[in-house]
């Protein structure tokens, strides 16, 4: 078992802080992507078509219609 006392502290502090870091440029991230996101999201629901996650849009089964 690991104390303060302990010689890995230190490491330990690193390895926690760099942990924080990684989970805070991950929320950054989320929040920041998620905004634009929904932001088109709204755009295309306010001019009535579709919103397409991918790039690519429709994929061919899709524009074949029902029982392709």
């Amino acid at each position: 078992m690991k104390t303060l006392d302990s010689r890995g502290a230190l490491a330990a502090w690193r390895r926690d802080l760099a942990l924080l870091r990684r989970m805070a440029g991950m929320l950054w991230f989320y929040s920041t992507e998620g905004a634009r996101l929904r932001r088109e999201y709204r755009d295309c629901e306010a001019r009535g078509e579709t919103y397409w996650v991918d790039a690519g849009g429709p994929t061919r089964h899709r524009e074949k219609g029902p029982g392709a």
